[in-house]
């Protein structure tokens, strides 16, 4: 997942800015997943080397020992939701001002349910297909971050979300299964596919200048700059 290589190839493409929400929701997405790859190296060349351990805890070694395969897992378990947690953040962010942009008056001036949002924009640019990678990280999302991995959605129902040729069910007040690294790797990369189709559409790219208030407010020249 290169979003690196591919902000760079759209801005020459393309001549947009780096405060422009269309190149920058790519730098802020490279940090994302730069981020959760580095976490993995940590995890697989450290965390699981009984001598990091030693080396890094000495004389106190014997004493952290029981608890070091809970702290491995509670790493784990943090690293998949990061990321996760910033690849939907961010799309939802970025999607808000691409509508506003759009159309300032659409889904209550862009300030409705994520899931509205995302479904305005793509019927917009003629991508709803995309519409199950969406539906699954706002569904792990909000399960992660607002009930500590149980679903408990405001209309009381269970939910399924057929993702990749898989169903995914959301049943209500229990713990969602399947959230392992390939799951959120493989939303992480059809999010940033996704993104590109959105900002490269028509609809999308004919906008002169869509400004990332963020980057405006900061003064920052370069997408990759945090």
């Amino acid at each position: 997942m290169d979003a690196l290589k591919k902000t760079q190839d759209l801005i020459s493409d393309t001549g947009w800015g780096y405060d422009d929400i269309r190149i920058s929701v790519f730098g802020k997405l490279s940090g994302i997943l730069h981020s959760a790859v580095v976490s993995a190296y940590f995890l697989q060349n450290h965390l699981t080397h009984k001598k990091w351990w030693e080396e890094t805890y000495k004389d106190h070694f014997k004493m952290f020992e029981p608890s070091v395969p809970q702290t491995i897992s509670c790493f784990d378990g943090q690293a998949r939701a990061g990321l996760l947690l910033g690849v939907t953040s961010n799309a939802e962010s970025a999607f808000r001002i691409i509508v506003r942009a759009l159309d300032s008056t659409a889904c209550g001036a862009g300030n409705a349910a994520f899931a509205s949002i995302y479904d305005w924009l793509l019927r917009k640019t003629d991508e709803l297909p995309d519409k199950s990678t969406y539906d699954l990280l706002r569904h792990i999302r909000n399960t992660k971050l607002h009930s500590d991995g149980v679903f408990r959605p405001p209309n009381g129902k269970d939910a399924k979300v057929k993702y990749r040729g898989e169903t995914f069910k959301f049943e209500v007040n229990k713990t969602f299964t399947g959230f392992n690294w390939k799951l959120v790797t493989d939303l992480a990369q059809d999010n940033l596919d996704s993104m590109l189709r959105i900002v490269k559409s028509s609809v999308v790219a004919s906008n002169v200048k869509i400004i990332d208030p963020q980057k405006e407010k900061k003064g920052v020249r370069s997408a990759f700059d945090f």
